[in-house]
């Protein structure tokens, strides 16, 4: 994902939602909070910060169910879509959060093939499982900034 022409594909794990997204991620972000956690199910999310208007819906958007988010300490409640159908979670957005407001949240494990995804921040290291020994050059922060 290094050109500004780059087209992405994505879907969710069953297909039903199938988006494109033009261009380059405007930052690359590892999120260890507990929330991200437990929406991934998994020791962090992986995140990519698109304009709105570089997401493109092909097919599904109806299939895409809404969780407001609550109980962070994120600047506001994330708003988290997921497929009704198979569950992936696949955007996020944030009006009340300075950082993320205008934008969209990208899982980066919903983008179809092989990406060069690196990570340019991460957040929430205080919230990092042990395990989790990621081999980056991040910024790393406690919280969100």
């Amino acid at each position: 994902m290094t050109s500004a022409n780059t087209i992405n594909n994505g879907s969710c794990l069953c297909g039903a939602i199938r988006y494109t997204l033009n261009g380059k991620p405007m930052t690359t972000v590892l999120c260890h909070c507990k929330n991200c956690k437990k929406s991934s199910g998994s020791s962090f999310q992986a995140n990519l910060f698109f304009k709105q208007d570089q997401l493109t819906f092909l097919s599904g958007e109806d299939t895409l169910r809404k969780y407001q988010d609550h109980d962070t300490n994120s600047c506001g409640a994330p708003l988290r879509m997921f497929c009704s159908v198979c569950g992936s979670n696949v955007i996020t957005t944030n009006e009340q959060s300075d950082f993320v407001r205008g934008n969209v949240i990208v899982m980066s494990g919903c983008l179809e093939g092989v990406t060069s995804f690196e990570p340019e921040l991460e957040f929430y290291c205080k919230d990092k499982c042990g395990f989790v020994d990621v081999k980056t050059k991040t910024q790393k922060y406690e919280k969100m900034t």
